[in-house]
């Protein structure tokens, strides 16, 4: 669901002329500021959304029915399996070895819109397991929202096949 981020990547600069925009802060300090893309699977009401800056790359995932027709405060957690759950994910774009900061606990707020617009306030431990936590948050303002992240028909609900 968080793979993707590769397809977010249109620059910093981007971010500010076409207001499909996402921004995050790690403890006070701009992470990432750039342009959003946004996909959805309307079979799991999952929306996922990428962004990656300069040094940083965020993303979003979260359940819930769309489009939103009042504000929702979705619960995040480190998986959004439940309805109203979302979660927040951050990594250096040059680190694909390091864990990335994934939220623990916090809440995001998506609001009513056609457009995926909202913010978030999250609690992300350092590393699994360990006491030390990051404060990330952020918004995301007017990010068109993409029918594409469901397998095509063809591929759902079949059976894997068995090795040769």
């Amino acid at each position: 669901m968080l793979v993707p981020l590769a397809a977010a990547c249109r620059g910093e600069s981007a971010a500010a002329a076409t207001g499909r925009s996402l921004r995050l802060e790690g403890d006070g300090r701009t992470l990432v500021r750039a342009t959003a893309s946004a996909s959805r699977c309307a079979a799991d009401s999952t929306i996922a959304v990428v962004a990656v800056g300069a040094g940083w790359a965020a993303a979003l995932a979260m359940r819930l029915p769309w489009p939103v027709d009042s504000d929702r405060v979705l619960t995040a957690a480190p998986l959004p399996s439940l309805m109203d759950a979302a979660t927040v994910a951050a990594r250096p774009v040059g680190d694909s070895v390091g864990p990335a900061l994934v939220s623990a606990r916090g809440t995001v707020i998506v609001e009513a819109g056609r457009t995926l617009t909202g913010r978030f306030d999250v609690i992300a431990p350092t590393l699994p397991g360990a006491p030390d936590s990051v404060h990330l948050t952020g918004r995301f303002d007017g990010v068109p929202v993409n029918d594409d992240l469901c397998p095509p028909e063809s591929n759902r609900n079949r059976a894997p096949v068995p090795p040769a």
